[in-house]
């Protein structure tokens, strides 16, 4: 028996060890290689596909199933969601319904789905069959970007044209979806020709649907035309909006003695939008009062703030705002909007600095700059509350230019000394709120330097542009922050004088002529204005000519 028990525990020992071989060793290299997909039934380009047909997808590898389940894109959507399964290194997709007759089918495989090991897809992977005697093949190529930078893994929906298209789109199933790559690309393949309207959605729930109140989009510039076969693809720029496209909506109003804050959900709202005009205050015998002052602070863009003195504690209003929209072009359902509120508390919170030029970070202004500082609202000064201390014997006073609720600048003198470092003081015992609160601090400081003009270099070159397209180039310093607004108007030779340093810069055709970039919006819907990403570092160097630069606006 001992013999036994003993020859038992060696086979079994035995069987460790051949299991350790496929093990790999404690501290070894992680497995790195993405995987790929190496077949698909039916096969890219079948035609005459049964309508019962299972379909199927073989990795290189063992894939993770929850990536994989979450990356399953069929054009046009079936009319129930499939069953999908994940068996080791295969992805077994099974319709609920037969397919449709004559009919090309397109199945993307999202560039998320991973193998067990979280490497990724190189790319997103497309494969397209027919259950006529024929595969559509126009196709839309473009990059989605957010904030500039390329925007991997986002889902990208294609409607086609028809009429009422724009105001059904939250109820609508997208007739193509893809998914960006690595760096934000999209190929949307097998396409019926005609005209498309192509959005990026964010698509938080997976639903395959714009969700307005919670999603980020990337708005086209116009309708895009399919490229039919033979015919070289035109690469588009999408943009992701900053924020989300739903209509402004009234959340909540609550009343201060003096002051009257609203506050919305749907976006940043545009401080042009509001103005005293816009405002009215009706009190309870139905009398129109006229606000004092109307604001929206840069750290609270959601909110209104309306002051009156005639806002006293106890009383009660009808407030109406009219015209109201956001910085993407969001609007209230109907133009105007209205609430009613009880003063309740006085206010006595002190006003504090929220923001100024030049911001946190950046010391260096050039001569065309103003220094500016805003507070959370609205503020009085008395004469000497702002100086410039030029050394410690000598400075300048300075008179504040209200830019409108809570914003000020104060201009700098052009006899300043240039390349030497220059102290801002603000006084703030000589500074109040509508309601005589002082800030806590006493004084408020920061240092700047005023650019030489002789330090500058120059950049010329050449923009093409379309006749008459007001363009707007921002160019942005990444040592020194100074930023730079160039206004052209279509194509022609330009001659700047900048800073030195090295610059990234973008351009939007400005339409509309706000000074703003205008990504779109859903509801009402708007195409976004032309943007371009300056893929290249521009360096310029001091006294130095940057010559033969083209910016092609086209």
């Amino acid at each position: 028996m001992m013999s036994k028990r003993i020859i038992y525990g060696l086979t079994a020992v035995a069987m460790l060890l051949t299991c350790a071989k496929d093990l790999p060793p404690p501290g070894g290299p992680a497995d790195t290689i993405p995987p790929e997909i190496t077949a698909t039934t039916p096969a890219d380009g079948d035609i005459l596909v049964p309508l019962d047909t299972r379909l199927e997808v073989v990795f290189s590898e063992r894939i993770d199933r929850k990536s994989a389940l979450k990356s399953v894109f069929i054009s046009p959507p079936l009319r129930e969601e499939p069953r999908l399964r994940v068996k080791r290194n295969r992805l077994l997709i099974e319709p609920a319904q037969a397919l449709d007759t004559n009919r090309t089918y397109v199945v993307t495989i999202g560039s998320a789905t991973a193998d067990i090991h979280g490497n990724r897809l190189r790319s997103s992977y497309t494969f397209a069959f027919s259950t006529g005697e024929s595969i559509d093949s126009a196709q839309i190529a473009g990059i989605v970007y957010d904030k500039g930078k390329p925007k991997r893994n986002f889902p990208v929906f294609a409607f086609q044209a028809t009429p009422g298209l724009f105001d059904s789109l939250f109820c609508l199933a997208p007739d193509y979806i893809t998914q960006t790559g690595e760096q934000g690309e999209f190929r949307l393949q097998y396409l019926r020709q005609g005209d498309y309207l192509v959005v990026g959605v964010e698509d938080k729930d997976g639903d395959n649907r714009i969700n307005s109140h919670s999603e980020r989009v990337a708005l086209p510039q116009s309708l895009t035309a399919a490229t039919p076969p033979g015919d070289s693809v035109v690469e588009y720029g999408f943009h992701v909006t900053r924020y989300d496209s739903s209509r402004l909506v009234l959340l909540t109003g609550t009343g201060a003695e003096g002051r009257v804050t609203m506050r919305f959900t749907g976006g940043r709202i545009e401080p042009a939008s509001l103005i005293i005009d816009s405002i009215s205050i009706i009190d309870e015998q139905g009398m129109t009062i006229i606000s004092d002052a109307v604001t929206v602070i840069p750290t609270e863009p959601d909110k209104v703030h309306v002051f009156s003195h005639y806002f006293r504690l106890d009383s009660s209003f009808t407030m109406q705002i009219k015209g109201l929209r956001s910085l993407t072009g969001q609007t209230t359902e109907t133009d105007l909007v209205e609430c009613r509120i009880t003063i309740r508390n006085p206010d006595d919170l002190p006003p504090v600095v929220v923001d100024r030029n030049p911001q946190a970070g950046r010391s260096l202004i050039i001569v065309t700059e103003s220094l500016t500082v805003t507070y959370s609202e609205p503020v009085l000064f008395t004469d000497h509350a702002a100086i410039i201390e030029i050394d410690s014997s000598s400075a300048i006073t300075l008179t504040p230019i209200d830019q409108g609720g809570n914003s000020y600048a104060f201009g700098v003198d052009t006899t300043l000394p240039r390349q030497q470092l220059l102290t801002f003081s603000l006084d703030q015992r000589r500074v109040t709120d509508l309601y005589g609160n002082h800030p806590l601090d006493s004084l408020y400081q920061f240092t700047f330097t005023i650019a030489s003009p002789e330090s500058l270099g120059a950049l010329t070159g050449l923009i093409q542009a379309d006749s008459g397209e007001i363009i707007l180039i921002q160019l942005k310093g990444l040592q020194h922050k100074l930023r730079y607004d160039l206004l052209q108007v279509g194509g022609g030779e330009f001659d700047w004088q900048l800073y030195p340093d090295k610059y990234r810069g973008q351009a939007f055709a400005d339409k509309n002529n706000n000074r703003r970039w205008d990504l779109g919006s859903l509801s009402p819907f708007q195409f976004s204005e032309p943007g371009w990403i300056v893929a290249d570092t521009i360096r310029i160097r001091a006294r130095f000519e940057h010559s033969g630069y083209q910016f092609n606006f086209q």
